[in-house]
């Protein structure tokens, strides 16, 4: 036991040993923090390309978003301002208008998902809610309040292309359902674009 002692005093007394010790055990711990540093920059990094992505795909999906509600609208407000048109006149504007509705129909479905995955799932029933087909005349959902003006403005159609002794009271009602849509699509947009970016605003914290 002795013998053992007077050999640990030895080595703790040459200074030589504890030196090329502490140069190992620096040496050992410096490279654990360093590979320790280079895992949190790792994950930090990834995070940071995950949320890129991720706020850069929606952005991508509100503004596509927000380009399709534009187009029907304004097709929509072309024919209002066409009512008193004759058919030859009328025609023409509605077929343009319905490529907006075939475009449109083939994709709410797809952006409502994509507004859940990004933004919320009750902001994704703003936008379609299955229940409207219930109660048609009173939808809550902006994809309802389309059907809605839609079906108002068909009749108008078909009473120009019918040459209807009197259009007015149609082409009022059609008018009446476009006030909604206008106002209410910029505020749905403008509604998940705040919620959206106020999601996404730790990416900042992860720039640097």
């Amino acid at each position: 036991m002795n013998k053992l002692n007077d050999r640990f005093r030895t080595i703790t007394e040459n200074k030589l040993v504890l030196l090329v010790a502490g140069f190992f055990l620096t040496g050992v711990i410096g490279t654990y923090l360093n590979q320790e540093f280079q895992s949190a920059a790792w994950q930090r990094d990834k995070r940071y390309e995950l949320l890129r992505t991720r706020l850069d795909r929606g952005t991508e999906m509100i503004e596509e978003l927000a380009s399709l509600m534009n187009k029907r609208v304004f097709g929509l407000n072309r024919l209002d301002f066409n009512a008193d048109a004759s058919w030859a006149g009328f025609r023409p504007i509605w077929d343009q208008y319905y490529g907006s509705v075939i475009e449109w129909n083939e994709s709410v479905n797809a952006f409502k998902h994509r507004v859940t995955m990004y933004v919320g799932e009750d902001e994704a029933l703003d936008l379609l809610d299955y229940r409207d087909e219930s109660h048609p005349a009173s939808p809550r959902s902006i994809h309802g309040h389309f059907v809605k003006a839609h079906s108002a403005m068909f009749a108008l159609r078909q009473c120009i292309r019918d040459g209807c002794a009197d259009q007015s009271d149609l082409a009022t009602e059609a008018h009446n359902t476009l006030g909604w849509l206008e106002s209410n699509t910029d505020r749905y947009i403008e509604r998940i674009t705040a919620k959206f970016v106020k999601g996404h605003s730790r990416l900042d914290s992860l720039a640097f």
